[in-house]
């Protein structure tokens, strides 16, 4: 590996000479990959769902008909997109011991229903989660488990009691529900609160989830936030050796609600510590400004320029980038994601 720049501060957007080296350090993994989309299932489920696809009667049953109508245009979207994995986010990140019996942490938290079996789509037997996944996979994308976010507070609290069985129940859950990887978006206060449990605990439940699902193919993801991460209440997580029995990829919300915090040192406060450059992710929320005009295709083209900048500043080749979005009933039309999409397809073929 080259070695990373020397300097920081946020970028700017590319200089044009650096352009086509950055997009050819890129080439090979953009060839193999695609990008990753968080959605707010709450807003899926609870906006869409219930209100467009649902049946009352004779018995309560989402109809299966117009729920494909909606998932082959929401997959087939993300696709052209290049987008190939979907995390399905959630502000629970509590009760692993509720989640593996199919109920919330709280009446305010939507994984709660999305297990109701009394739900079924259509006359599959399947509830809606079960089916979401098994649809994404029918369309050659990844579903994954996002537990976390700004929202986890209070009743969705992270509180480890049985730290071994409460991981191993997770990873049954996963295997049951054909869930790919499970991903731990710790934001703000968040990390004082799960780090409550005892450094020696909180390890504990990811080292043995890491362990439970590696055989099964599945992977444990770690989500922080600008900042929040090595160098707040998680530096445990990343001491030497702990991160590599935990996780198998690391996500940086180098973002705020309207700000860009992209900063090659923060990024490289990650490399020494030694994680792995291909288990970085970089983060990319649609309603920041990355130089074109927030939530615009000139826009989502600007913030592809970053991230293959970034890349070319760090002398390395990154994990697949991910993008969140406030309306995930809008990704069909969504401008940001499709020119960053194909601005990143773009570079991997010239």
């Amino acid at each position: 590996m080259v070695g990373p720049i020397s300097g920081g501060g946020p970028l700017q957007g590319p200089q044009p000479e650096s352009e086509a080296a950055a997009e050819a350090e890129a080439k090979q993994y953009l060839q193999q990959s695609g990008t990753s989309t968080y959605v707010d299932i709450g807003v899926l489920y609870g906006n869409y769902v219930m209100s467009h696809c649902m049946n009352w009667s004779p018995t309560a049953s989402i109809d299966q008909t117009k729920l494909d109508a909606f998932l082959t245009v929401l997959f087939s979207s993300l696709k052209a997109d290049g987008s190939d994995e979907i995390s399905m986010a959630f502000a629970q990140i509590g009760d692993i011991e509720a989640l593996s019996q199919g109920q919330g942490a709280g009446l305010d938290d939507p994984i709660a229903q999305i297990f109701k079996d009394n739900y079924p789509v259509g006359n599959t037997g399947e509830n809606f989660l079960k089916y979401f996944a098994d649809f994404a996979h029918t369309s050659g994308v990844k579903v994954d488990l996002s537990f976390g976010g700004a929202a986890a507070t209070g009743a969705t609290d992270f509180t480890l009691t049985d730290p071994a069985k409460e991981a191993n129940d997770l990873a049954a859950f996963m295997k049951n529900y054909d869930i790919d990887d499970v991903d731990f978006d710790i934001e703000g206060d968040e990390s004082t609160r799960i780090m409550a449990n005892g450094a020696a605990n909180v390890q504990t439940f990811f080292s043995t989830l890491h362990s439970a699902l590696s055989p099964l193919g599945k992977e444990s993801i770690l989500t922080v936030d600008h900042g929040g991460g090595i160098a707040g209440p998680l530096q445990p997580l990343f001491a030497q050796g702990v991160y590599s029995s935990c996780f198998d990829g690391l996500r940086l919300m180098l973002y705020g609600a309207s700000e860009n915090f992209i900063n090659p040192d923060e990024v490289k406060a990650y490399l020494a510590a030694g994680v792995p450059p291909g288990e970085i992710q970089i983060g990319f929320y649609d309603k920041v400004d990355y130089g074109g005009g927030a939530g615009t295709a000139a826009d989502g083209q600007a913030a592809a320029q970053q991230f293959l900048a970034l890349e070319k500043q760090l002398g390395v080749q990154l994990g697949e980038p991910f993008v969140w979005t406030d309306d995930p009933t809008g990704i069909p039309s969504n401008a940001f994601m499709q020119a960053f999409g194909q601005a990143l397809k773009n570079a991997a073929h010239q």
